[in-house]
């Protein structure tokens, strides 16, 4: 018949009480008897762990009281179409295109480089067009698994006639022209 184990030290009656550096209380207690398999327990009161977690859990609360509204539209009160690229012009898209061919073109480290964010916009508006159109799965599928770069081209001679009108829009006109078979 296995023996009982004796119960451990508490604190009340610990060998050793030692201060951690950390702030914390670690209590060295002799184990009593039993089928223990160290001599020794160590148990961590961490006082500064908790402090820890109240001083970023403060940082926070701060930091969402501090933080100010956002905002869907403009000053003049036209809500925006979209971020990043989306709302350039595509004058600054035909130049970006330009500058990736003197690069070497659109494929080359250079050209890719020039153009990157530009690629990323059309990669991410496909999977949100796909998404958000009733029956649409692929709305760059005819261009193959790696749409950005046959896109951008299929671009550039809009907006060359266009040149005023944001990247997003274009980019939204473009689709809706693939999607009613007029592209």
């Amino acid at each position: 018949m296995p023996q009982p184990i004796a119960p451990k030290k508490t604190a009340a009656n610990a060998d050793d009480i030692i201060l951690s550096p950390l702030g914390g209380i670690q209590i060295i207690a002799k184990s009593v008897g039993g089928h223990a398999q160290s001599d020794y327990e160590i148990h961590d009161f961490s006082l500064g762990r908790a402090m820890r977690y109240l001083d970023l859990l403060a940082l926070g609360i701060v930091a969402y009281a501090a933080s100010p509204p956002a905002f869907s539209a403009d000053w003049s009160g036209q809500y925006i179409a979209g971020g990043g690229v989306g709302g350039l012009p595509c004058t600054q898209f035909l130049n970006a295109m330009a500058e990736a061919r003197q690069e070497g073109g659109l494929t080359s480290i250079g050209g890719a480089s020039r153009i990157a964010v530009w690629q990323e916009y059309v990669v991410g508006f496909e999977t949100g067009y796909n998404f958000a159109m009733p029956g649409v799965r692929d709305i760059f599928g005819a261009f193959g698994p790696s749409p950005a770069n046959d896109v951008l081209y299929g671009l550039e001679p809009w907006c060359q006639r266009n040149p005023t009108v944001h990247f997003g829009e274009a980019l939204i006109i473009f689709a809706e022209g693939l999607r009613k078979g007029r592209q």
